[in-house]
């Protein structure tokens, strides 16, 4: 039987009663058991075969995933690392500046240790109990989040959003310019990380939506949004942008459309990217898609993070990412759950890791975000940070209305939205922070609005 779909009118409606049944809950237990011991280099000498079996759970996350489709979005781009991987693991290419037979043994612990994020994960939401299976959506669970109508409060916040995005985001254009790329640098390091902020209130915004005309003008400013970030090269949070508005549509998903819609994604945000460099044409445009050749190296985004991944590993082995530092990270890291980049760096006068892998030439930056919660907590840590996910899935998906669950339900739903930075760039700021910050204004709104005396 083909398991149906949330409507916005329905609220829960029940799967195939195999969809996780038992024996998933066996299989993902022996993945995160095989997995740990893969995570702590006992398999590093059999790379071929640490791929096959780090694929194999990617592929099962994916179809498990199903209870959030969102989330299944997630499992696919976490899948992509072990197809980039191909290269350097099956043929005779070096890891960027890593020789081959440096990065090898690495490469095949960082696919462990993300398989075991994924197991993980995955086990959380295997153990959700069948009387409490659901596929849920976007539409679904802000309804959940019981905002009354508050129309003043939905349209301050499109102000602001239009405002911000007419006025603080600024740059040059960057598509299609020969010295495009340039251009795009520059607009970074002018970027004051507001587009990011802003999220947040079309978040929080969406949430308030309640008629047809409040939908329309949402969308329309997100589309405004979403335009000029692409224009001056932010592409990523762009994505985001466009992750917003796809989860909060009222389009029935699939597991099939789901696929259609990644790939078209993918395509589309690459080519946007090339588009920096110029117009690209022929041959060479539809492989750069894929990959591209840097002084005579393979690089890609996917390709990059596993790199700095690798290199992480390799610090640890040599003792130059030793116990302090390590420590340091994770102090940097609890206190990014709320405090902002900027002020943190400041106050520990360097950048975040990502930050100074890049500053000491180790790296470009990036890595994953499994291999960043190796660093500050090993596999236990990889563990933690993937328990909180699965721990905030099973509390989003349940019927529970009290404010905890709405708390779990709001972050959730936020990190869902920014996964393309969490998963291979920053936890601590996409992951908790801002997720974080979305959870404070709905808690804001809420209380304001409940503890409001009624008329009489």
């Amino acid at each position: 039987m083909t398991p149906t779909y949330f409507s916005p009118q329905n609220r829960v409606v029940r799967a195939n009663n195999d969809f996780l049944g038992r024996n998933r809950l066996v299989f993902w237990f022996i993945g995160c058991i095989v997995s740990f011991a893969g995570s702590m280099g006992l398999f590093n000498a059999l790379p071929s075969f640490g791929w096959a079996v780090t694929t194999g759970i990617g592929i099962a996350s994916i179809y498990t995933s199903r209870l959030l489709l969102p989330l299944t979005v997630v499992m696919i781009f976490n899948l992509l690392f072990n197809l980039y991987a191909i290269p350097f693991i099956f043929f005779d290419v070096d890891l960027v500046t890593l020789p081959r037979e440096v990065a090898l043994p690495y490469l095949t612990q960082v696919l462990w240790i993300i398989a075991l994020f994924v197991a993980v994960l995955m086990l959380w939401i295997s153990s959700i109990k069948k009387n409490k299976q659901s596929q849920a959506s976007f539409v679904v669970m802000a309804q959940n989040l019981r905002i009354s109508r508050l129309p003043t409060v939905f349209y301050g916040f499109i102000a602001v959003l239009l405002i911000a995005t007419q006025f603080g985001i600024s740059g040059s254009m960057v598509l299609g310019k020969a010295d495009g790329y340039s251009d795009y640098v520059e607009n970074l390091q002018n970027a004051s990380g507001l587009q990011e902020y802003l999220l947040v209130v079309f978040f929080v915004a969406a949430l308030l939506m309640q008629t047809r005309l409040q939908r329309f003008i949402w969308y329309l400013v997100l589309t405004f949004f979403v335009v000029k970030l692409s224009l001056v090269g932010l592409r990523i949070v762009a994505l985001m942008g466009v992750l917003a508005g796809l989860w909060f549509s009222n389009f029935k998903f699939s597991l099939r459309r789901i696929f259609f819609v990644f790939v078209i994604g993918f395509l589309v945000f690459s080519f946007l990217g090339l588009l920096k460099e110029g117009l690209p044409t022929g041959d060479e445009a539809l492989t750069a898609i894929f990959f591209e050749s840097q002084g005579g190296r393979l690089v890609s985004h996917h390709s990059n993070v596993l790199w700095a991944s690798t290199v992480m590993l390799k610090l640890i082995d040599g003792n130059v990412i030793d116990l302090t530092r390590r420590a340091e990270a994770f102090v940097y890291y609890f206190f990014n759950t709320i405090i902002p980049s900027g002020i943190l760096q400041r106050a520990f006068g360097q950048g975040y890791l990502g930050s100074w892998l890049q500053d000491s030439g180790y790296t470009s930056g990036g890595g994953h975000i499994a291999v960043y919660a190796y660093v500050v907590g090993a596999a236990p840590g990889v563990v933690l940070v993937a328990s909180l996910i699965g721990i905030a899935l099973r509390i989003a998906v349940s019927n529970s209305i009290g404010l905890c669950a709405q708390f779990a339900r709001c972050w959730l739903m936020m990190t869902m939205i920014t996964f393309p930075r969490w998963v291979s760039y920053d936890m601590g700021n996409f992951l908790f922070r801002l997720p974080i910050y979305a959870v404070i204004i709905y808690s804001l709104i809420f209380l304001i609005r409940h503890s409001a005396p009624t008329k009489r």
